[in-house]
C-alpha cells in the first residue's frame, strides 16, 4: 500500500452518508441483532445466509444508484482520464446504459459468492 492509497470501511460502502438514510439504515439494521440474538444467523451458519445477505445489499446498491460508491469515486477520486481505456469506456457510457455502479463490481469488496 502506498501513500495514496485510501481504505474504505465497512460503513463507507453500507451506511449512507446523509443524516436521514444514515438513521434508516441504521434502524434497520436492529433486525440484524434480531436474527443473531433468536438464533437465525449464527458464525456457523452465516456462509448459509451470505447469498440472501449480498442479495438485499445489491438490490439496495442498485435502487440507490450506487449512492455510497458515488460519495467517494467522483471528482479527483475518480479521473477518467487516468483510467485504462476498457475502464474509461465502460464509465463513460454506464449512465446512458442505466447501469450503477454495482452492475460491474458486485463483490468487489468481499469474496465472490457462488450462489446455486
Amino acid at each position: 500500500m502506498n501513500a495514496d492509497e485510501i481504505h474504505a470501511t465497512c460503513a463507507d460502502c453500507h451506511v449512507p452518508h446523509d443524516f436521514i438514510n444514515k438513521m434508516r439504515v441504521k434502524i434497520t439494521a436492529t433486525a440484524d441483532i434480531y436474527y443473531m440474538l433468536v438464533g437465525r444467523i449464527t458464525k456457523e451458519n452465516f456462509e448459509q445466509e451470505r447469498p440472501r445477505l449480498a442479495e438485499k445489499v445489491w438490490n439496495d446498491m442498485i435502487a440507490d444508484n450506487s449512492a455510497n460508491c458515488r460519495h467517494c469515486h467522483t471528482g479527483s477520486n475518480f479521473v477518467l482520464e487516468s483510467q485504462p481505456q476498457r475502464a474509461r469506456l465502460n464509465h463513460e457510457m454506464m449512465d446512458q446504459r442505466g447501469e450503477t455502479c454495482i452492475d460491474c463490481h458486485t463483490g468487489i469488496a468481499h469474496k465472490r459468492i457462488a450462489f446455486e
